[in-house]
């Protein structure tokens, strides 16, 4: 092994698996990535308890098991007596408010900060006296001051970006991330999967809303759009969320025997449901979301089930919001307004009888954004900074 490109890397994420959602998806298969890499092992993991205390937890190949170790676990890091080379990545800008604090005791290290962009603009902080504009302000400066690479999920993230005083050349933008041999696996048994996960709307149109259940998601928008079109066409969905009640009443009350919710399932098993559909339907809006002392715009950035629908072969039918159609063409699906049920029903009426994607498409597509490609990509950026550092 180089040792001059090499370190020890350490991930601080505050949303891990088996929660449902993008950023925990992301840190699953970070984890088993880089757990025995050669060059970057991953060495531990920096998590929040429910009081907001730093906790260290071991990666453990696919599965994630620790405990508090000390008062303050990130003394860890800082006691380095070989001076071994650190990497410290963060998923989320849960330690925006610590970060000058990491940074003063590694000044040696490498930071680099993983963002789909929201989190930056809402510009959280303890004290929320000043506008939303200051707090912005606030997190660019910190940003410039002590990360070294911002990786943004979009071109739409990396404007937000720029546009709030973010360094242009800090900013890498690496999109993607699928599970290859998940999708390929799912994909070649889809008609089992089909008969087996939808059972009775087997022979139906499937249309699937597969993610959170939270406003700007726009799950009933998709009602809404399904009413519109005749009973062959069903919805169904999977996820989880804090609206979970109050849609899947609104759902049953309006589609009735064309409505069916399977749960809340894991990375994985989405996939299954994800492939065995005919359409992967995301509403998702553009929603203006009020803040202290300011409003900001909460809205797909990337759309990561979108990339998974593609890479299992089901077409899609996406709202035409923030970053997604940077992603979607007629090769994988159609766009529609944002929170337009018509505009939306029609799409889904025209993708039910175009042919699923192209095992040609497929491939091609899992080549360009594939976990590997998006890890392979974060290696090259690692040994590009420790050249430089």
């Amino acid at each position: 092994m180089n040792k001059e490109l090499s370190g020890n890397l350490y991930l601080f994420a505050d949303r891990l698996p088996p929660s449902f959602g993008g950023m925990e998806n992301h840190a699953l298969h970070f984890i088993r990535y880089f757990t025995n890499n050669n060059s970057f092992p991953l060495k531990g993991i920096i998590s929040k308890d429910y009081d907001g205390k730093n906790i260290l937890l071991s990666p453990n190949g696919s599965k994630i098991c620790g405990c508090q170790v000390s008062k303050n676990v990130l003394n860890i890091l800082f006691d380095n007596p070989k001076k071994e080379k650190l990497i410290c990545f963060f998923n989320s800008g849960r330690w925006i408010e610590e970060l000058a604090g990491i940074r003063n005791k590694l000044p040696n290290a490498i930071f680099i900060q993983r963002t789909g962009g929201n989190d930056i603009i809402k510009a959280d902080l303890s004290d929320l006296s000043c506008s939303l504009k200051q707090r912005q302000t606030t997190w660019a400066n910190i940003i410039n001051k002590n990360i070294n690479i911002i990786i943004s999920n979009s071109n739409f993230t990396t404007n937000r970006l720029i546009e709030i005083g973010i360094l242009q050349n800090k900013i890498v933008k690496i999109s993607g991330g699928i599970d290859s041999k998940a999708c390929l696996s799912a994909l070649k048994q889809r008609k089992f999967l089909r008969l087996n996960l939808y059972n009775n709307f087997y022979n139906n149109k499937i249309v699937l809303f597969a993610g959170r259940f939270v406003e700007f998601k726009g799950f009933e928008i998709a009602v809404e759009a399904l009413k519109n079109l005749n009973k062959d066409i069903v919805l169904c969905c999977i996820g989880d969320g804090e609206l979970k009640e109050r849609y899947l009443k609104f759902a049953n009350d309006e589609l009735c025997n064309r409505f069916r919710y399977y749960g809340k399932v894991d990375a994985d098993k989405s996939l299954l449901y994800i492939s065995s559909a005919d359409i992967l339907v995301c509403p998702s809006k553009s929603l203006i979301k009020s803040v202290h002392n300011g409003k900001y715009i909460h809205t797909e950035t990337m759309g990561r089930v979108l990339y998974e629908a593609i890479g299992c072969g089901t077409r899609v039918v996406a709202a035409d919001v923030g970053g997604v159609p940077e992603i979607i063409n007629k090769s994988y699906g159609s766009l529609a307004p944002a929170e337009d049920s018509y505009s939306l029903s029609l799409a889904i009426l025209n993708e039910q009888n175009e042919k699923r994607i192209s095992t040609s498409e497929i491939l091609s597509f899992h080549k360009d954004y594939s976990w590997n490609t998006v890890f392979e990509n974060y290696l090259s950026l690692l040994k590009k900074l420790l050249k430089e550092h």
